[in-house]
């Protein structure tokens, strides 16, 4: 079976202990029955991956110890997805989950003429990212940029060596 994987944001390469979060502490103690003892991953969703044994087991304050630290190497393609903003909230949240299954490292809502969708909220946006990279147990969390014209992104300068559009009119 393998082990329980969590998300960190403070966690520190430097340490050997961790204080977990009050959510994933109450998750692995109330929810997982986990004990003393017992053993997770956690990911900082910067690219590194640690190995913990849960040393104290509280309801309210949890700590680990760091056994093992590794950073998870990226491709050589540091894949940027631009996509408009889309009516349907449901869609757009979709399609968040399979980008970052997939390991896009960045994605830039748009607002396009055409974009009726304006509401966009940053929070519920990067849970599900945190809840896709731990489904998939990546050890990168995208980075989710504020919505942004198609004009605005045109004339930012970008270091890519190839740039696509998909469009459906001729």
């Amino acid at each position: 079976m393998p082990l329980p994987y969590f998300f960190e944001e403070n966690i520190s390469p430097d340490h050997a202990s961790h204080i977990l979060s009050e959510e994933t502490g109450k998750h692995c103690i109330q929810v997982l029955r986990m004990k003393a003892g017992d053993h997770l991953q956690l990911t900082n969703g910067k690219g590194y991956l640690f190995n913990a044994t849960l040393i104290k087991a509280g309801k309210k304050n949890s700590e680990v110890a760091i056994e093992t630290k590794r950073q998870i190497q990226q491709g050589s393609r540091k894949i940027c997805i631009a996509i408009s903003l889309l009516k349907n909230a449901s869609r757009f949240e979709w399609f968040l989950e399979k980008a970052t299954e997939i390991g896009v490292a960045e994605i830039i809502p748009l607002l396009c003429n055409r974009t009726e969708r304006q509401n966009f909220r940053p929070d519920r946006m990067k849970n599900i990212l945190i809840s896709a990279m731990l489904q998939s147990q990546r050890a990168v969390l995208p980075v989710l940029h504020e919505p942004l014209s198609f004009e605005k992104l045109m004339l930012q300068s970008h270091t890519d060596t190839q740039k696509l559009i998909a469009h459906c009119d001729e």
